[in-house]
């Protein structure tokens, strides 16, 4: 079986280039925003001391963020000296020590925010993909949508977490939705076509896959006649957008006494699934479940950062 296409987690790592200016673009503007420190400014003058300091865990959950803290430590010049008790993806419990920091005492008050910030949010998302994942049977993925607060830096979170990324970006795949459609009067057998005729697809940093939302039963197995008898060189997806569970199982059920070979393709899941229903949609058929709710809805793990005396 090909690669799973909805995984970008190789892209999301501090040595790909365009991860890297996504983070230190982050990282750059979350202090800026922050402005002055007037406070420690106010309070400490022209002192300034080495310190040591402790980030400590409110809440259990799965670390995320770290990479990233230490890529901008190291492109400021290696300001702190962090000592890591966890890598990304292992678990910590409440009230443990997440990592012990030590350096200017200037300098973590005013990174204090924005670290607290990327390891809360990821950490926190990686502790909700992991609950899934965990559960999920065999062959069967949950990914992340491009509906994101955080862009790159959730999807992150949600490979750490042990989930797909999905697109990345418009450049990332061609995703031919609802609105592609509307451009083609000859119907979805058009872009079918077109799906199975490409011979080469020009490959970016990211790699490439195609992928087609289908809306209705038949749009699907008019999509499949196609691709029966043309079968595509690339992976790509077939995306079921807003059907029930239940509807996925019977048409699955159609597929199979129809015997369309699946060559290359996948099947995906997508549109009003949550965490109440979501293990309906895991053992519907599909390989994919893609769900907005691991990054909109996921909360933060309640992390605390001290300066020790």
């Amino acid at each position: 079986m090909p690669q799973i296409p909805q995984d970008r987690s190789s892209v999301l790592m501090m040595n790909n280039a365009k991860y890297v200016e996504y983070v230190l673009n982050f990282c750059t503007r979350e202090i800026a925003n922050d402005g002055n420190d007037i406070t420690t400014e106010f309070l400490l003058g022209d002192h300034d001391e080495e310190k040591s300091a402790g980030i400590t865990a409110r809440m259990s959950g799965i670390l995320a963020g770290r990479e990233e803290i230490d890529f901008w430590n190291a492109s400021s010049g290696e300001k702190l000296s962090i000592s890591w008790k966890y890598a990304d993806g292992d678990a910590f419990h409440e009230h443990e020590n997440i990592c012990d920091l030590r350096g200017s005492a200037k300098t973590i008050l005013q990174w204090e925010r924005m670290m607290l910030s990327i390891l809360s949010r990821m950490s926190g998302i990686a502790t909700e993909t992991k609950k899934i994942a965990d559960v999920l049977p065999p062959g069967v993925f949950v990914a992340a949508t491009r509906k994101t607060l955080w862009g790159m830096l959730d999807k992150k979170a949600v490979a750490v977490g042990g989930g797909l990324s999905h697109r990345l970006g418009l450049s990332d795949a061609i995703l031919v939705k609802e609105n592609h459609l509307a451009l083609f009067p000859e119907g979805i057998e058009k872009v079918a076509h077109l799906i199975a005729n490409a011979k080469t697809f020009e490959k970016n940093n990211f790699g490439s896959f195609w992928e087609i939302e289908v809306e209705t039963a038949s749009d699907l197995f008019s999509l499949l006649k196609v691709l029966q008898k043309q079968s595509p060189e690339w992976p790509g997806v077939l995306l079921l957008d807003n059907f029930s569970a239940k509807e996925i199982r019977n048409i699955f059920s159609e597929i199979s006494k129809a015997k369309y070979h699946q060559k290359n393709i996948f099947f995906e899941a997508s549109g009003g699934i949550h965490a109440e229903n979501f293990m309906e949609y895991a053992h519907s058929g599909v390989d994919v479940i893609s769900c907005g709710f691991l990054t909109h809805s996921a909360g933060s793990i309640d992390l605390s950062l001290r300066i020790l005396p």
